[in-house]
């Protein structure tokens, strides 16, 4: 037979969990639990969606990295500003003015 004292400590540990089971066999509960199952996720954002979102710019499918051929750094593209091919694209090392690697785009 349990003394006082026991009975009072199985009662202080027991009490709470007798209250979550109450609460876990309430129609309440059920239907909440039936609300979360039954609920579809949304789709996952794809990565185009949230570079939007962020205000980034979506690569380009055909670049590429270029190396510059005399130190191994990468190329930029760039435009002749002036004479006669004007308004044409080249690639330049992005180490200039301590490299001047160029290629033809």
């Amino acid at each position: 037979m349990d003394t006082t004292l026991e009975f009072a400590l199985k009662f202080w540990f027991l009490a709470p969990l007798a209250g979550i089971i109450a609460l876990l066999q309430t129609p309440w509960f059920n239907r909440l639990i039936q609300r979360i199952t039954e609920q579809q996720e949304p789709p996952a954002p794809s990565p185009l969606q949230v570079m939007k979102v962020a205000g980034a710019t979506p690569p380009k499918p055909t670049q590429r990295v270029r190396i510059c051929p005399q130190c191994g750094a990468r190329m930029v593209s760039r435009r002749v500003k002036k004479g006669p091919s004007a308004g044409r694209e080249f690639f330049s090392c992005s180490a200039y003015p301590k490299c001047t690697g160029v290629r033809a785009a």
